[in-house]
């Protein structure tokens, strides 16, 4: 939406960026058939599950599929927001870096690139506890389920 108020000029109306999938069944479209192939793939081994992705993607509705296609494993399955410190404490760290002068961003839409980390907005023991080794499958959920500190103990990663 950057382009609302100092549009960037572009011209190259013949770019095109073609995908070429694999031919193989390995691209799952919708959130019931992604949510029986992750359960899929957690019956046939996987322990560790991290499922992240841009604002806008399903989470709660994939995490409600998978709990249901997981009940009879007692899979635990973690939404990130669970693992957030507390709303006031985020206001309070993200301040600094959002805009406030609506004459310049009517829309309150710039910011200011913020120098931190996923791991930063987590409560520690939050995600010092998921990092023990449970017999139940896990599956963290939510943007930032695949930061630096959640990536490793996942063995499949979405």
């Amino acid at each position: 939406m950057s382009f609302m108020f100092h549009p960037y000029p572009y011209v190259d109306k013949s770019a095109v960026n073609p995908v070429n999938p694999p031919k193989e069944d390995t691209v799952v479209f919708g959130a019931l058939p992604v949510a029986k192939r992750i359960a899929q793939a957690i019956r046939e081994g996987k322990k560790r599950v991290g499922i992240d992705g841009y604002a806008g993607a399903e989470f709660e509705v994939i995490r409600q599929l998978l709990s249901a296609q997981l009940a009879p494993l007692n899979a635990r399955i973690v939404p990130v927001q669970e693992l957030l410190k507390p709303a006031q404490t985020l206001r309070d760290m993200l301040a600094p870096s959002l805009p406030t002068d609506r004459d310049i961003d009517p829309v309150l839409l710039y910011g200011v690139r913020i120098e931190r980390h996923y791991e930063d907005f987590f409560v520690a023991d939050r995600l010092a506890a998921l990092s023990g080794d449970a017999e139940a499958p896990l599956v963290v959920i939510g943007q930032g389920a695949l930061c630096d500190a959640l990536r490793p103990l996942c063995d499949l990663r979405i």
